[in-house]
């Protein structure tokens, strides 16, 4: 009894770590690439400040 209510703890522990972690992957990737592609998006906003 004490072994299932343990197991269920630890699985809603993983399940909340492991969303928290996913987002901060996520939002690093996406800023990320954000950083890199910026002359693409200078250029295809303002096509006129690229020389």
């Amino acid at each position: 009894m004490k072994s299932k209510k343990l197991r269920d703890m630890a699985f809603i522990l993983h399940r909340y770590i492991g969303l928290a972690v996913g987002l901060i992957a996520a939002i690093i990737g996406s800023t990320g690439s954000f950083l890199i592609f910026e002359p693409e998006r200078i250029f295809g906003l303002r096509p006129s400040l690229v020389m």
